[in-house]
């Protein structure tokens, strides 16, 4: 029976991610990433990964609504033009 890992170091969380660990190293130096040290080594909790990743993937989601039903309004309204003549 295989044990699921619940702590990442930071190159494993980087494949799990599929990001190169530059990446994670700087969200986590911006504090975007949670994360923990032991010693001088970053480690991850895997839960807490998983609800950052589910939090990013939700704010992208609401931008491109939002982007969305500005474009869209755009195109619905008619931009009223200037009768000085």
């Amino acid at each position: 029976m295989a044990v699921s890992k619940v702590v990442f170091t930071l190159k494993e969380v980087a494949e799990y991610l599929n990001v190169h660990p530059d990446t994670v190293r700087r969200y986590v130096k911006r504090g975007e990433l949670p994360a923990f040290k032991i010693g001088t080594d970053w480690r991850f909790n895997k839960e807490s990964i998983d609800q950052w990743r589910k939090a990013q993937e939700e704010r992208y989601r609401r931008a491109l609504q939002v982007k969305r039903r500005s474009s869209k309004s755009d195109f619905q309204k008619p931009k009223k033009r200037s009768t000085n003549a």
